[in-house]
């Protein structure tokens, strides 16, 4: 059963095979083109498509119903994909989708630390993330309280500086109500469930759990929202 109202579960099992089949064949190219020619810049922008596919492939995961076990042990191959490529101008969305579930599912200490070496090296500062990785490292410092993506996640600064838990539901709840999915209208996948051809993976505010798992939040009322991926911050390994 799909955690999504918007598609059903054949069209998932399409879309992900159509992903899996994707993802082959391009990095079957990359091989090709690496042994004639070596890395070219044709080879670099075909690793940026093979991570979207990627991450489409993990969204879509949790948008089909997968196990949550299953999309932790997928994990591992979206980081794999960001570090042939990835930097904050173009995929900032996915860092924090896979840094919000990697706290969510607990993953490994090393795969966190893998998606903290990308970010060291782009030189990326964010008050978004660097809370987020805070909350699993300590000695990471939160550098800045600025957004470097404002809209939609500056809407988030009231529940990232509260030690109230309910101010922090009730901005939370706006920010899922009203201010997420509009907030991403430049998104390639902004309204992507009505388009013929078959794009969507689903629409999640994978940092929103993360949130509330770090900050203890009673997200009872944030069940029904469309965005908001509730067994994530529920998952106990």
């Amino acid at each position: 059963m799909t955690r999504e109202k918007l598609k059903g579960d054949k069209y998932f099992k399409e879309y992900l095979a159509y992903e899996k089949e994707r993802i082959l064949k391009f990095e079957n190219a990359i091989e090709q083109v690496i042994s004639e020619r070596g890395e070219d810049d044709a080879v670099k922008a075909t690793y940026i498509a093979v991570q979207g596919f990627y991450f489409n492939t993990i969204t879509a995961l949790y948008s089909s119903g997968a196990p949550l076990e299953e999309i932790k042990a997928f994990f591992p191959k979206v980081i794999n994909s960001m570090k042939k490529c990835w930097n904050s101008d173009g995929a900032y969305v996915e860092m924090l989708g896979m840094i919000s579930i990697g706290i969510t599912l607990g993953t490994p200490k090393e795969q966190m630390e893998e998606l903290k070496a990308l970010i060291v090296k782009d030189g990326l500062k964010d008050f978004l993330i660097d809370t987020l990785i805070h909350s699993f490292d300590n000695s990471w410092e939160v550098t800045t309280h600025e957004f470097s993506n404002p809209v939609p996640y500056q809407d988030l600064k009231v529940v990232l500086e509260t030690n109230q838990s309910e101010v922090a539901l009730d901005a939370l709840k706006t920010y899922l109500d009203s201010k997420w999915y509009a907030g991403h209208d430049d998104m390639g996948w902004y309204d992507s469930h009505i388009l013929q051809e078959d794009t969507y993976s689903g629409y999640w505010s994978f940092e929103s759990a993360a949130l509330v798992k770090i900050k203890k939040l009673n997200d009872s009322s944030l069940f029904e929202n469309a965005y908001y991926p509730y067994d994530l911050a529920h998952f106990i390994d």
